[in-house]
Parts: structure tokens; sequence; C-alpha cells
């Protein structure tokens, strides 16, 4: 294991971690208002692309 996979897992990692954070906070305000979507909208997007980060970081 070389120190850039590694670095890349830990980074891809946190991106889905805070993504995971930012769901509960946008589902927190009320529903239909700007500060949902915005919220909502950066944590599924974080979550997608730091799990689909990892499983690729751990392939190569």
């Amino acid at each position: 294991m070389d120190l850039e996979s590694r670095s890349r897992r830990n980074y891809s990692y946190m991106m889905w971690m805070l993504g995971t954070a930012f769901i509960p906070v946008g589902l927190s305000f009320e529903p239909g208002s700007s500060l949902q979507f915005l919220f909502l909208g950066i944590g599924i997007t974080l979550f997608l692309m730091g799990h689909m980060m990892f499983r690729s970081a751990w392939k190569n």
C-alpha cells in the first residue's frame, strides 16, 4: 500500500463521513425550505462521491 492510495482513501472517507453528517442537519430544517435543500443536496452529493471514491481507492 503506497502513500498515494492511502491518502486518497483517507480523503474519500472524510468526504463520505462529512456527507453523512450533513444529511441529518438538512433534515432538521422545516420541510421545503431552501436550507433543507441546500444541506441535503450537499450531504447526499458528498456521501455518494465519497462512497464511490472510497470503493475505487480500495480496488487500486
